[in-house]
């Protein structure tokens, strides 16, 4: 450290300089002092944030020139851009397979595979680059190999009809090299992205695993958006309101059947996080399984044989179809029929077919029939045999109706049985071949929602304003009750309590038991509101009835909604509470102060179907601000979280002893999950669903017992179900006496 002395001597000079300048009554104060703000300064230097006093603007620790984005690390040295991707905004396609994407003719140009030339292919190869990088499919660039050690030579194909000579020779002189000789390098052809190959589908933000998946590439020609299925929409968090996602298209054969096998879209059929199922179909495609499997919806020969054939367009084998249910005066078949072709003939045939027995998300209560002379309700039916109780025998829809429980993203539904017997290609077969055939159907049905299906009768109405009617004075005798105060007790004498138990510091608690008797009141009436209009009251029933048709099967909406287009809006709630009163005791501007009724305590009893007045749609605006502010909010604070969570789990992995352990070998579970199960694949290992594994015993003695030529071979890995109980038994005494063994010496060790 310099010190300027002025000719004095610099011992001296400092002595000076830290009795005037560092506080302290003693020298050792002032040396203390001293050496403790040098620190701070050394502190700075690697951490600004180290001195929370100093707010200089300009000064920047080691710390901060590294961490966050901002920092050099993520800002200036790690990559942001990669090659061999594409992005363009996303379209739907519901005759895609699942695992398909659509690429527009100009990304698969552009992008290019190195494909090694072999005595399988290099005729192909030749042909692609004599057609060059303008068609599709072509080729863009050559790498003839040179010497041995030495790297080849890459050689651009250039476009146009004036270079068809050159592109002709450079494909003459192509060799695929000695197979049987490690000094002999095949030449290798860059050929476009072509149809079946595998790219990798990431939309962002990527929060979880199954935001990243393979697909299986089909070229669109004249198109310049990606195209995608409905069903990996959840995986994805898309949506087609303009949302962009990204390719990216692998470099090698092992890349692509990694791609293949552990990212593609079937392998990430069930979430990591719990094991249910990420892809379903949704919304248009729920309404049309409903609508076809309905009890008495019939095809003649020439629809039956469309939707079939709609469903397996993308296959070349042979269709078994079963026969006519009504064979006299015509030949018809059943829309449950429709499913059980598709059913059969996805299954492989050479395991036994599936046996379900579950039920339908449409609740029993929505096939209640009507008298056909009173029109009124008739009892609920029985759920054996009904349209809520779904079986499957041998692969055939008994009974029952199809919907969001069974193809969309539920657990333990069709598909989610399917992909647990016969594995995740089948079970994409099927969903993929749903999505067509319903789409075909729907052309043929069509579907609508109108007014009529938002009406109630004349009596609902009557029934419903009489009951806000009622509402309307049920403050009063809330407040009442509250104070103890006589019934014959004035207005103005109920908004005089309330005035001074509002403005009285000490009657809180009195205020929030007035809020929460209020409340419940409200919801009282609320209620018989609700059940005189929502669904019973309604002109149109279901399934006949768009809105509730969609409701109740999970296509969309919920009975919020019905009931708030219908009914009422009910009771506005800002962060749990009725809306809070100003200064002045009112709500808002237009209410007396210390108002007692409903109404001005932000109960809004009009509805969507006939408007809502002002005040109402002000404390509706209200709510829907708090949600958006909450989302806005919530956004930031968990991604970062998430982050945060990412960047310290990122080490950890399940080791070969089946350990789980950190990136410095240190043990944090002896066990997965202190039970070693996989989530994915242990679902179906619960009581409920062991009626399940029992109906279909053989399908899962085929998927874990290999098939074999020789007879006496098979006959050795027969599956003998008593011997295998008896083995379950010894292994669960055995297991039982070691955990005691254990727990006793474990105690021993302890004391």
């Amino acid at each position: 450290m310099y010190i300027k002395t002025d000719g004095k001597d610099s011992g001296i000079a400092a002595k000076e300089m830290i009795e005037s300048r560092v506080p302290g009554k003693t020298m050792n104060e002032k040396l203390h002092n001293a050496y403790l703000e040098l620190q701070m300064r050394a502190n700075v230097l690697y951490d600004k944030d180290a001195n929370r006093l100093d707010t200089s603007a300009g000064q920047v620790g080691l710390r901060q020139t590294l961490e966050k984005k901002e920092g050099l690390f993520r800002m200036h040295m790690m990559g942001k851009r990669v090659n061999y991707a594409c992005r363009s905004v996303i379209t739907p396609d519901p005759y895609l397979d699942i695992d398909e994407i659509g690429i527009p003719e100009l990304f698969a140009r552009k992008l290019t595979f190195p494909e090694a030339l072999n005595d399988r292919n290099i005729y192909a190869m030749k042909e692609l680059v004599k057609r060059g990088p303008d068609k599709h499919p072509g080729a863009s660039f050559i790498e003839v190999s040179g010497k041995l050690g030495k790297p080849p030579m890459r050689l651009m194909l250039k476009s146009g009809p004036t270079f068809d000579r050159d592109r002709g020779f450079y494909s003459s002189r192509l060799h695929a090299g000695n197979t049987h000789s490690v000094h002999s390098m095949p030449d290798v052809v860059l050929r476009s992205l072509q149809n079946g190959d595998r790219m990798l589908m990431n939309r962002q933000p990527t929060l979880h695993k199954p935001s990243i998946m393979g697909h299986r590439v089909r070229v669109l020609h004249s198109q310049k958006a990606l195209r995608m299925n409905y069903a990996p929409c959840k995986a994805y968090n898309a949506d087609f309101d303009g949302d962009e996602m990204n390719g990216h298209f692998v470099q090698n054969r092992v890349a692509q059947s990694e791609i293949a096998e552990l990212a593609g879209v079937g392998s990430n059929f069930l979430v990591p996080k719990d094991g249910t199922p990420i892809l379903g179909l949704i919304q248009d495609h729920v309404v049309s399984g409903v609508l076809m499997t309905l009890r008495g919806q019939f095809f003649n020969k020439e629809d039956f044989m469309h939707l079939i054939l709609s469903a397996f367009s993308q296959y070349t084998e042979y269709l078994s179809i079963p026969p006519p249910t009504i064979i006299k005066p015509q030949k018809l078949w059943s829309g449950k029929q429709v499913i059980t072709a598709i059913i059969q003939n996805c299954c492989p045939s050479d395991k036994p077919q599936i046996n379900l027995s579950g039920k339908a998300k449409t609740p029993l209560t929505c096939w209640k029939a009507r008298d056909p002379f009173t029109g009124e309700e008739m009892n609920t039916p029985s759920f054996e045999m009904s349209e809520s109780n779904v079986i499957i025998r041998r692969g055939q829809l008994l009974c029952g109706v199809l919907d969001k429980a069974h193809y969309g993203t539920t657990q333990f539904g069709l598909i989610h049985c399917v992909y647990e017997l016969y594995g995740p290609k089948v079970a994409i077969k099927m969903l993929s071949c749903f999505s067509r055939v319903f789409t075909t159907h729907l052309q043929f049905h069509g579907f609508s929602l109108g007014v009529s299906d938002i009406l109630v009768t004349k009596k609902a109405d009557a029934q419903r304003k009489s009951l806000i009617e009622e509402l309307r004075s049920c403050g009063n005798s809330v407040v009442q009750k509250a104070f103890s105060l006589p019934e014959d007790t004035s207005f103005d004498k109920i908004r005089y309590t309330l005035a001074s138990t509002y403005n009285h510091p000490r009657d809180r608690e009195m205020v929030k038991m007035v809020d929460f008797s209020m409340k419940q009141a409200i919801n009282k009436y609320a209620e018989q509101i609700n059940s005189a209009c929502v669904p019973s009251g309604l002109i149109k029933d279901f399934p006949r009835n768009s809105l509730q048709l969609m409701i109740q099967s999970g296509a969309k909406g919920s009975l919020v909604n019905s009931i708030q287009i219908s009914c009422a809006l009910g009771q506005i709630e800002l962060e749990g509470q009725r809306p809070a009163l100003s200064i002045t005791g009112r709500s808002l501007p237009s209410f007396r102060s210390f108002d007692p009724s409903p109404r001005a305590g932000g109960f809004v009893e009009q509805r969507f179907l006939t408007g809502i007045n002002p005040q109402e749609l002000f404390f509706h605006t209200m709510a829907g601000r708090e949600g958006l502010i909450d989302t806005a909010v919530k956004t930031s604070r968990s991604g970062y979280l998430q982050r945060c969570i990412i960047k310290h789990l990122e080490g950890i992995s399940v080791r070969y002893d089946n350990s789980v352990r950190n990136f410095d070998d240190s043990i944090i579970q002896f066990r997965y999950g202190e039970d070693g199960l996989d989530v994915g694949r242990s679902t179906f290992l619960t009581s409920k669903q062991f009626p399940f594994l029992v109906e279909n015993i053989e399908a899962i003695q085929k998927l874990f017992i290999p098939s074999f030529d020789n007879p006496e071979e098979e006959e050795h890995t027969k599956w003998n179900l008593s011997e295998t109980e008896k083995h379950y038994k010894r292994i669960s005494k055995f297991k039982q006496r070691r955990i005691l063994e254990l727990q006793v010496n474990f105690i021993f060790y302890l004391k």
